[in-house]
């Protein structure tokens, strides 16, 4: 990239920025450049380049190098150490700050929009789950080449701390321009750890505390993405909405009163997708997660802020979503087993 006469910040950032999903396909942007660290001795000159948000609520921290660095894994470490601390609040703080500075809009994001921006993103199957994830970041490292240091290092660091894990993704700059029309680049990212296969065959002991760690960050995975992945729900397969045994029987009367006004309000459809698999008689055209639309249907039935795991409100062919997500794959005819 050096070679190439490209900036850190001004290029391979605002690729990230423009496309994260060549780092993770459930992930938002929650801010760059971040540096607003402080303490009782004084503030800190650290700054974070990219911080994200995956669907599963767990923060993404994301080192930039433009080449090999000897170190970058340390200076990751450090950014998840300090965002490791943030809360909610904190994080929303973060994203309206850089969301108004970026995009300048007509109206300013408020740290309240914010906040609900990122509670609908996230598809807690959990309350509380936040927190929890906040505390534990995943550490992804960017750069076009690691060292044997650094990538021995992150490997022995993903066996003796399997809870925290750390990616090394390595892009590669291709010119494929003509002409003399200026530099018309294209960029590839490519993950080199860990390595599914390697993890697949390598033959070692394993522990009850590694097993166990392992199982549980399996299951982080937001109940939508592991329907999608493994094809549980056929497309175009209708989906209920039953709220009855999360939340007191005021809201339910409150809301199925409201649902039962349109027949359209209790069309519901499964759009396979890894975020949004959605789809909703009243706005057919736009497709939502299942905690935004949950939260949707609770305000415009004007009834109290619902505050459960909105997976376990929606049901198909009887089951709610975080059960159906247990299944096997599907046979590609939506037929599956429970595990």
């Amino acid at each position: 990239m050096e070679e190439q006469k490209f900036g850190e910040t001004s290029h391979l950032e605002e690729w990230i920025i423009k496309h994260p999903e060549v780092i993770d396909p459930t992930m938002m942007i929650v801010t760059t450049q971040f540096d607003n660290w402080a303490s009782e001795v004084g503030p800190s000159l650290e700054r974070l380049d990219i911080l994200g948000l995956s669907a599963s609520g767990e923060l993404v921290v994301i080192e930039l190098k433009r080449g090999k660095d000897k170190t970058v894994h340390l200076q990751a470490l450090t950014y998840a150490a300090l965002v490791a601390s943030f809360t909610l609040e904190v994080l929303a703080q973060a994203h309206a700050a850089w969301y108004n500075k970026r995009f300048q809009p007509a109206e300013e994001m408020t740290d309240a929009q914010a906040k609900e921006k990122l509670e609908n993103f996230v598809e807690a199957e959990d309350e509380g789950k936040e927190e929890l994830v906040f505390a534990l970041p995943r550490i992804i490292l960017v750069a076009p080449g690691f060292p044997a240091p650094v990538l021995t290092t992150v490997q022995w660091l993903s066996e003796v701390s399997p809870d925290v894990t750390v990616e090394c993704h390595q892009y590669g700059l291709f010119d494929v321009s003509s002409g003399n029309n200026g530099p018309d680049v294209v960029v590839s990212f490519n993950r080199i750890f860990p390595v599914e296969d390697m993890e697949r065959i390598r033959l070692r002991a394993q522990s009850p505390r590694v097993s166990v760690a392992k199982e549980q960050r399996s299951r982080q995975a937001p109940a939508v993405i592991r329907i999608a992945e493994k094809n549980l729900i056929p497309a175009g397969s209708r989906i209920d909405f039953d709220p009855s045994t999360r939340v007191n029987k005021e809201s339910v009367a409150t809301v199925q009163a409201w649902l039962d006004e349109d027949p359209n309000r209790r069309e519901f459809t499964w759009d396979p997708h890894l975020r949004e698999p959605l789809r909703w008689g009243v706005e057919p055209d736009k497709r939502w997660g299942p905690t935004a639309l949950r939260n949707e249907l609770f305000e415009r039935a004007g009834a109290p802020e619902a505050n459960f795991a909105a997976t376990e409100a929606f049901f198909f062919e009887g089951e709610h979503l975080a059960v159906v997500a247990g299944r096997e794959a599907s046979d590609g005819n939506g037929s599956s087993e429970v595990v």
